[in-house]
């Protein structure tokens, strides 16, 4: 039985006390980074993160910015954003995206962070506007959408989507996961659909994605203590 992970089994294991975690498991490929974008309302004055952090310093705890769970990247990304720009912004927690994009609809929040897939429909009907993406690079089906370091903000965010498995797969498995999922990213037919849909290719092997989940885990824990998220 294979388990498709995202960055919440680690944050889950972490806030959580359970029997069972992320480290109950051995990654064994990542696929895909999903980009985290900052979005308004299509009437917002704010064209870009700059505005944004203009108008937060003209108005400290005046700017509300929604997120998605307290203990979330989302959260965390704000709170970093607040460290590097020196603003005072004010963070709205809420259940899930869609209370998110909600909020700003109906302006209760200024800005939210999200995900591509979940506004998308809110932004081909032109209510919302995306003005940054924390990503390394522009997202391909965002080509004027720049990013935040674009922007002067050096502040990337990788949430993934991989695979895990039980511990001490043979390594005929885990070879088998590996070459599979290099053929189906380059399938053309798949890439255009994932490419559509605004995620990333990035697959990392057994090892890499094993070193890069124990720093994930690492970094994790350094933000809950530092904010005191429990």
């Amino acid at each position: 039985m294979i388990y498709g992970t995202t960055p919440t089994y680690v944050i889950t294991t972490i806030l959580s006390d359970l029997e069972l975690g992320y480290d109950s498991l051995d990654p064994i490929v990542n696929i895909f980074f999903d980009p985290q974008v900052v979005y308004v309302r299509a009437d917002s004055p704010y064209k870009s993160l700059n505005d944004v952090i203009d108008d937060a310093k003209a108005r400290p705890s005046q700017v509300t910015v929604a997120v998605s769970t307290a203990g979330s990247q989302d959260r965390q990304v704000m709170e970093r954003f607040k460290k590097l720009t020196g603003t005072d912004v004010v963070i709205l927690t809420h259940d899930g995206g869609g209370d998110v994009i909600l909020s700003v609809l109906n302006g209760t929040a200024n800005v939210g962070v999200g995900e591509i897939a979940e506004l998308r429909g809110q932004v081909e009907a032109g209510q919302l506007r995306i003005i940054a993406t924390y990503t390394e690079d522009r997202v391909p089906i965002l080509p004027d959408v720049p990013t935040a370091k674009e922007q002067g903000l050096d502040l990337v965010v990788h949430k993934f989507r991989g695979l895990a498995g039980p511990k001490d797969l043979p390594q005929e498995v885990i070879t088998a996961w590996e070459e599979g999922i290099q053929k189906l990213l380059a399938d053309p037919d798949f890439k255009e659909w994932y490419e559509g849909e605004g995620v990333q290719a990035a697959f990392m092997n057994h090892d890499e994605v094993k070193a890069f989940t124990a720093k994930f885990a690492e970094d994790m824990n350094a933000f809950f203590k530092e904010y005191n998220i429990k």
